[in-house]
């Protein structure tokens, strides 16, 4: 296998933090380094009324993130 696709829906999670960006971006930046990950680019766009998208994309890979 080259890789693995994993899919997280989440419930209960703050709606405060789901629509802050800058909160998630510093959570997957943290979470990259955490995990041991090279960070090239990490970009993301709040959108109205809510909802963020946000991805990562890595040297290994890519993490997309959508609230």
């Amino acid at each position: 296998a080259f890789g693995r696709c994993v899919i997280l829906e989440l419930y209960g999670c703050p709606p405060e933090l789901l629509g802050n960006e800058s909160h998630l971006r510093r959570l997957r930046a943290q979470t990259f380094r955490q995990a041991g990950g090279v960070l090239l680019e990490l970009s993301s766009h709040c959108f109205a009324p809510q909802g963020v998208t946000a991805i990562g994309l890595l040297t290994e890979s890519h993490i997309p993130t959508h609230t």
